[in-house]
């Protein structure tokens, strides 16, 4: 008999239960939405999510690939968008209610120049590791952007530890 069995079963309903609330707790935040007509077409529900291989904003190298084994937010927002500091609060709240229980989050700024996001950042409450900035004029000219297909901010896409979309939400226009 596998010795590893019984614990990993003593386990699961554990993990089911806190996938179980963060699905909840994320689609009763942001809903599950269809791409919205005119917005973000955005990658489709079961898909691997896009490789994203950049610089974060300590100078360290960021790798999505290193998260897997995690549930990971990925919010696309910036400084200067009105729905993205609406919605701020609503993503510190799940970073600090889930981030302790493994979830990951990861913001990728998309700002129109570097001076202006690390004063949001610091203001909004986006404490957490993994924080992105990319500069450009337009979110869908972003290579991050455009390989998650996000037209417009904010965007967010929740991955399961297989690094598949299992919530896609985008409601923003961008300025």
């Amino acid at each position: 008999a596998d010795r590893s069995s019984p614990k990993e079963s003593s386990r699961s309903p554990d993990m089911r239960a806190f996938f179980l609330l963060s699905l909840v707790g994320l689609v009763g935040l942001f809903g599950c939405n269809a791409p919205a007509k005119g917005g973000s077409r955005g990658i489709a529900i079961g898909d691997l999510a896009p490789e994203i291989a950049t610089t974060d904003i300590h100078g360290n190298v960021f790798d999505l690939d290193a998260l897997k084994g995690s549930y990971v937010l990925i919010d696309f927002w910036g400084s200067w968008c009105g729905p993205c500091i609406k919605e701020a609060p609503e993503i510190v709240a799940i970073h600090n209610n889930f981030g302790p229980k493994g979830l990951k989050v990861v913001s990728v700024a998309i700002e129109k120049t570097d001076k202006n996001w690390k004063k949001a950042s610091n203001k909004l409450g986006y404490s957490w590791e993994h924080q992105l900035v990319e500069v450009s004029q337009f979110v869908r000219f972003n290579k991050i952007a455009s390989a998650y297909e996000v037209t417009d901010i904010p965007s967010v896409f929740l991955l399961d530890k297989e690094g598949r979309v299992i919530l896609s939400r985008s409601n923003g226009k961008e300025a």
